[in-house]
């Protein structure tokens, strides 16, 4: 038989035991915790960063855009001399199309602007669209080419117009 003086003793320790274990279980929680929040955290960062500098989803507008020196080339490509005037840099042009026939040449950049890299950007410079592979690759006529957005826009090129052809100096900067 044991003592009372051992009970006391095996019930502390008992407890002791207890009380560690929930500590050691409390600092695993906190350390998981942490740590799902500290990748929370990471994440938000760099999605914010590429939202921010990185992701083009804003269009110039076209108040800031000259587009001359219109022409065409022989094999029907046209090509035309845009401008951004803002001294930002442009990072992309996007291509759509939509189900009248008008073809749009969006320029996008990120939220966060940078200045111009010039002549290195493509904010100046010729640029062309080759009307018959556009319409291959959508499977749509196009009737009309403008550079901007569906609300905001320039018209390059329509249907039936008559575009004086591109000078040689033109088609070899191109590549042609």
């Amino acid at each position: 038989m044991k003592s009372i003086f051992q009970k006391n003793i095996l019930l502390k320790i008992k407890r002791l035991k207890n009380i560690t274990a929930s500590r050691k279980k409390l600092r695993l929680n906190s350390f998981i915790k942490s740590g799902i929040l500290s990748a929370i955290l990471i994440s938000v960062i760099i999605l914010g960063y590429v939202v921010l500098f990185q992701w083009d989803i804003i269009s110039v507008d076209t108040d800031k855009v000259e587009i001359r020196e219109i022409s065409e080339m022989e094999e029907g490509k046209i090509v035309y001399y845009a401008e951004i005037n803002d001294k930002y840099s442009l990072n992309t042009l996007k291509y759509d199309m939509d189900s009248q026939g008008n073809f749009y040449i969006t320029p996008l950049r990120p939220i966060m602007k940078k200045e111009a890299q010039t002549p290195y950007g493509i904010e100046k410079g010729y640029d062309f669209i080759d009307i018959k592979v556009q319409e291959e690759f959508r499977g749509k006529e196009i009737k009309k080419i403008y550079y901007g957005t569906q609300k905001d826009k320039i018209l390059i090129w329509k249907k039936g117009m008559k575009l004086s052809k591109t000078s040689e100096e033109v088609e070899m900067n191109l590549g042609f």
